[in-house]
């Protein structure tokens, strides 16, 4: 599912597509192996998955939530699931917070903000997510050269504005 709901976007992520997907269906796996959840929850998981990072692409920024924020509550709309939008902007508005988030929808923005961290961190950080379950993952998906295209983009942006290294961060 993730891979067909980057497929739009795959000339925007240009050489970037594949190692991006991977990163994208990794923490969807992460996510799925650290709790059990239903049908609706699942499709809720992959799209938040598919969209949380895009914008660092299609808008061509480091600054990149409320790119990929926009870009996912529009395919909502469009995909009749507006009804859905709060809690996945959410969870994409939520990813890099530093501490652990309590609010509207915790249990899945919580569990999206673990699951993106394991897969940063390269498995450093694991909370319920099993050594074994990760190594798998990066077999299956491997980076691709995904951690590197991260620290290309941070390098870009810092020349630009070094006074915000980081304005995704949230505490």
């Amino acid at each position: 599912m993730i891979a067909a709901l980057l497929l739009p976007f795959r000339a925007a992520l240009g050489l970037n597509y594949q190692p991006y997907c991977n990163h994208a269906t990794r923490v969807y796996h992460i996510a799925l192996a650290m709790h059990n959840m239903d049908a609706i929850a699942t499709e809720k998981l992959a799209i938040a998955c598919a969209f949380h990072d895009l914008g660092i692409w299609t808008a061509n920024t480091w600054d990149y939530l409320q790119p990929s924020e926009e870009l996912c509550a529009a395919y909502l709309r469009q995909n009749g699931k507006a009804h859905w939008e709060e809690e996945i902007l959410q969870m994409i508005h939520q990813h890099h917070k530093l501490l652990p988030y309590a609010g509207p929808h915790q249990p899945m923005v919580e569990l999206f903000r673990k699951a993106d961290l394991v897969d940063f961190s390269q498995g450093i950080v694991r909370f319920s997510c099993s050594k074994q379950c990760y190594r798998q993952l990066v077999i299956d998906h491997p980076y691709l050269g995904f951690h590197g295209i991260l620290m290309r983009q941070f390098i870009h942006h810092m020349k630009q504005r070094p006074w915000n290294p980081f304005p995704m961060l949230k505490l």
